[in-house]
């Protein structure tokens, strides 16, 4: 999971520098709490795996439903424009 959040955060940052994308400081701010997020479950499930499960998948249905469904959504339009979808 690490390494694909680097992979898929960092095309997502790159497209944001060369589209002078409007928002990027506050996407790249949270794509920064994300991982600290997920530092800090990693390290709680190396301890104990059975307290940090419901943990996990509550953090990550937030993820999922509000990141996704607003920030990524205010990218489409300026990634539309610059032609990469």
């Amino acid at each position: 999971m690490e390494k694909y959040v680097q992979y898929h955060f960092g095309t997502e940052e790159k497209y944001f520098r060369e589209f002078n994308y409007i928002y990027a400081d506050e996407h790249i701010h949270a794509h920064r709490e994300f991982e600290k997020k997920l530092i800090e479950l990693k390290e709680r499930f190396s301890i104990d795996k059975n307290k940090v499960t419901a943990d996990l998948i509550s953090f990550m249905f937030d993820w999922l439903t509000n990141h996704i469904q607003t920030l990524d959504r205010k990218y489409i339009e300026s990634f539309r424009q610059n032609g990469l979808i």
